[in-house]
């Protein structure tokens, strides 16, 4: 299977838990999942940024815990910059479910993002991030 179609169905799996749980930490076997496909294809390191940035802009979440999870691991100032552009043109527009997101994805960049220890403790705590 193609590794990009590979990275939407394990996003498309996730989505479809969280609608199931509402539970944040039920996102991180997925989230291990695409850092692990990521790690073995950093060749396609734009094509993953481009999936991830249609991920939050498609999503209907409050939060898209999984964006945040793997951004808080991989932590790609182009996606930062990115998001962060993407939150400045909904703050413009008053498109006020896109800026949550968006903003919550901006603070996983953070070493002290307080969702890593809250929802996530358990992986990050044993990386050390």
């Amino acid at each position: 299977m193609d590794v990009l179609i590979r990275f939407l169905n394990i996003v498309e799996a996730s989505e479809k838990k969280l609608e199931a749980t509402s539970n944040f930490p039920d996102v991180v076997p997925y989230g291990i999942e695409l850092l692990n496909i990521i790690s073995d294809n950093i060749d396609l390191r734009p094509e993953f940024g481009k999936l991830f940035i249609q991920t939050i802009s498609k999503s209907t979440l409050s939060h898209e815990p999984l964006v945040e999870f793997c951004m808080h691991s991989l932590r790609w100032v182009e996606l930062k910059e990115e998001f962060g552009s993407l939150c400045d043109n909904a703050v413009k527009n008053s498109r006020w479910s896109e800026i949550q997101r968006l903003q919550g994805a901006l603070a996983a960049f953070e070493d002290d993002w307080e969702d890593a220890i809250d929802f996530y403790g358990e992986y990050f705590n044993a990386k050390n991030t």
